[in-house]
């Protein structure tokens, strides 16, 4: 009971279909183990970047604990101070000890207390530390 108008336009509607299938053929579907490798490398590479992206803010993190830590120590911490009132022992120059093996100044004074009148500082400069 169709009518040969149906027909026609059946026939015509075939043939558009046939002329657009030829102009522009369909892209080949790519095959399925393809496409699983293809999402495999894109999983694991975003894995990969992941873990890289994790392990750099550890370090980061680390690193800013670690000096903050060690700045504000460094800065409350005690300091020595050395006594404004004694100044440091050093011993004079001596000269090689003679036979009776007692060690005498470099200036030719004695030990044994013989110069105890006169100044040490007589006529010498004051040693200088540093």
């Amino acid at each position: 009971m169709r009518s040969d108008m149906d027909e026609r336009d059946d026939d015509s509607l075939h043939a558009a279909f046939q002329a657009l299938l030829v102009a522009r053929p369909e892209p080949p579907l790519p095959g399925v183990v393809d496409a699983a490798v293809t999402g495999g490398r894109r999983i694991r590479r975003r894995r990969v970047v992941l873990a890289a992206a994790g392990t750099l803010a550890v370090v980061a993190c680390t690193v800013t604990v670690a000096t903050t830590l060690s700045g504000s120590d460094a800065g409350r911490g005690p300091r020595p101070v050395a006594p404004a009132a004694t100044p440091p022992a050093t011993p004079g120059p001596t000269t090689a000890a003679p036979e009776d093996g007692r060690a005498q100044p470099a200036d030719g004074t004695a030990t044994d207390g013989g110069a105890a009148g006169q100044d040490p500082t007589d006529g010498a400069e004051p040693a200088h530390t540093p």
